[in-house]
């Protein structure tokens, strides 16, 4: 009994077939699974923080390294 013998007429178009189904699927996954544990992850830290935002503490903390602050610019104006 001997094999059979190899497929040649048509093998090139086969095996691109096979490769990109194989990329397209492999790229698919790749695609969710980044999505999945880091793009989410990242929009939930996000929210989070902006949800617990306050602007005024934040100008507070950077007022001692800024030139200016809109605190300047309140007492001038009240001068």
């Amino acid at each position: 009994m001997c094999d059979p013998p190899p497929r040649m007429r048509g093998l090139l178009t086969v095996q691109i077939k096979r490769n990109l189904i194989t990329a397209a699927i492999f790229a698919a996954t790749n695609a969710l699974l980044f999505r999945i544990f880091y793009v989410n992850p990242k929009q939930k830290r996000i929210r989070e923080y902006y949800l617990n935002y306050d602007p005024d503490v934040s100008e507070e903390l950077m007022a001692p390294y800024l030139h200016t602050t809109y605190l300047d610019k309140e007492d001038e104006a009240e001068e």
